[in-house]
């Protein structure tokens, strides 16, 4: 995760703690197509001396499409959508690649990949934040 060089210099000398948390509801247009709309949520607790932290939440409110141009194997999917970091809006992009197994139309599919946030602000520090996370999912149809 970084927040550009300015910010993730004066983080360089302490101990964080990152918890990402990504809800996405879909809705099959095609057997291959969803509409998807969901939440990304970003925790980074940073402590920089003994017991005190400091916190910086992110979230991505986003709507989005994923594809899954075959049965089983890579899916794809992009989502644009409000952004807020502390209180802060602005416009924030997601996009992912995932590898899916037992993809069937309907019950439980098991899905593992990886997701990229960048959530852009009008304000000097942070201007932006940039992560990258692993995703594991468990998809009912």
């Amino acid at each position: 995760m970084t927040y550009g060089s300015a910010v993730d210099a004066s983080l360089a000398s302490t101990s964080r703690f990152q918890l990402d948390l990504n809800v996405h509801l879909g809705w099959a247009i095609t057997r291959s197509l969803y509409l998807v709309g969901g939440y990304d949520g970003v925790l980074d607790e940073i402590f920089t001396s003994g017991t005190y932290s400091n916190q910086i939440s992110s979230s991505l409110f986003s709507l989005g499409v994923r594809i899954y141009p075959f049965v089983n194997g890579l899916v794809f999917g992009a989502d644009v959508g409000v952004s807020l970091l502390d209180g802060n809006t602005a416009l924030g992009y997601g996009l992912g690649g995932i590898v899916a197994w037992d993809f069937s139309p309907f019950g439980l599919n098991f899905e593992v990949g990886a997701r990229t946030l960048y959530l852009n602000f009008n304000y000097s520090s942070p201007s932006y934040m940039f992560a990258v996370m692993p995703i594991i999912c468990f998809v009912i149809r």
